[in-house]
């Protein structure tokens, strides 16, 4: 029998009994046996996978899928730039109406980096400030130490 001729009688046999093989394969994929193959099978392909899902344009894929779960169209206005953006820029927040932040991604970004800087600035001012005797010029020219010098005086007023 030649590969042509096997490959004929094949064809048909699988025609033939097509329903058969179809509840064959069913039943070993059901069994022990086929769980355990399709688990090794799925363990192969899956440095390939997470390879595949690391790719830029498989993530922005993923991003515009999750926009279309959310609905496109939904529109929520920034109060910082003001501008209408998709929800999903917006991060995840319980205790809101929409349970959506009211700062977009970026906004928020920047306002907790300003902040951040600030008091941290503030903070060092004060203790070199205290550190060391420094005259007026010196503090003039810093503006930490300007803030530094307000939030002391603030202070005192307290205590007294």
């Amino acid at each position: 029998m030649t590969k042509e001729e096997k490959a004929e009688y094949d064809r048909k046999y699988r025609e033939k009994n097509k329903e058969k093989i179809r509840l064959k394969k069913k039943l070993y994929n059901e069994s022990e046996a086929g769980r355990q193959m399709q688990k090794r099978a799925r363990g192969k392909r899956k440095e390939y996978h997470n390879e595949f899902c690391r790719r830029p344009e498989q993530r922005q894929k993923e991003k515009n899928r999750r926009y279309l779960k959310l609905g496109q169209n939904k529109l929520k206005n920034c109060l910082v730039c003001h501008l209408d953006k998709p929800i999903i820029e917006f991060k995840f927040g319980e205790i809101f109406h929409d349970k959506r932040y009211y700062l977009c991604k970026e906004c928020e970004k920047k306002s907790f980096e300003e902040t951040g800087l600030r008091t941290k600035g503030v903070i060092q001012a004060i203790t070199t400030r205290c550190d060391y005797r420094l005259s007026r010029q010196d503090i003039a020219e810093h503006p930490y130490f300007i803030e530094a010098n307000k939030y002391l005086i603030s202070l005192k007023k307290l205590t007294k």
